[in-house]
């Protein structure tokens, strides 16, 4: 999504994953504030590329940095995932 800028069938599939994972975290409220947490970054990814669409002149670093934020919060969340998982 940030290199596409604003595709709006691109923006309703990632919409439909996070909705997906909503559903999946809900029966496992250990990884609940690690879920939250891609949540807000992802909410704040969105509004940053739609900022920078509306604002051409906006610093693309910004949304880069948003962009890496959400990157974090995804590897923290699947780390508790991981660690969810039976040792083999």
């Amino acid at each position: 999504m940030v290199r596409a800028r604003f595709d709006p069938e691109l923006y309703l599939r990632v919409s439909r994953r996070m909705d997906e994972m909503r559903l999946c975290a809900a029966a496992l409220p250990s990884i609940s504030v690690a879920r939250v947490e891609v949540t807000i970054r992802h909410f704040e990814l969105l509004h940053g590329i739609w900022k920078g669409v509306q604002h051409p002149e906006a610093d693309p670093a910004e949304v880069q940095a948003l962009h890496a934020e959400l990157r974090t919060a995804v590897q923290r969340l699947s780390r508790k995932c991981v660690q969810l998982m039976p040792a083999a």
